[in-house]
């Protein structure tokens, strides 16, 4: 599925994962760079999968949402991606945790950029609830000022 970016005008980056959804991802995202401590792989492709859901649902939208507005999946899906089976909550937990407290720096290097850095954590917030017996992942990317 090709879906703009919301986080720039630029020509995106595409990658398209293995449940065949396209992410666009634009040129800034590449040089966010983290500050408090790396990344891990498995996180990386969660972050990923995030970002591709969060696309699409957007995509689907008629405005843009409110600044409380939390996207949302089921876990088992995101988690099939880092080639876990679903149904460790413990591990998700901690790769969620992990991008909540990650500190980021994203410095501009495009030209007439009026925001030459930033600081922001990957994600602002994150919830795991259990529905009708699945458990489903909620989270929210932070907002620019």
């Amino acid at each position: 599925m090709t879906a703009s970016s919301p986080l720039s005008s630029s020509a995106p980056t595409r990658v398209v994962g293995t449940d065949g959804l396209e992410l666009r991802k634009p040129h800034e995202m590449i040089v966010m760079v983290p500050r408090s401590a790396r990344v891990t792989l498995t996180a990386r492709r969660i972050y990923t999968v995030l970002l591709q859901v969060s696309q699409a649902r957007l995509t689907a939208m008629a405005s843009m949402p409110l600044a409380d507005f939390m996207f949302e999946a089921p876990l088992a899906a995101v988690l099939r991606t880092t080639g876990s089976d679903g149904a460790d909550r413990t591990a998700a937990k901690r790769y969620l945790g992990e991008m909540r407290s990650l500190e980021v720096d994203w410095e501009s290097t495009a030209p007439g950029d009026g925001v030459k850095w930033r600081g922001f954590s990957m994600l602002s917030e994150v919830a795991l609830e259990v529905r009708r017996g699945e458990t489903w992942v909620s989270w929210s990317f932070p907002r620019p000022s």
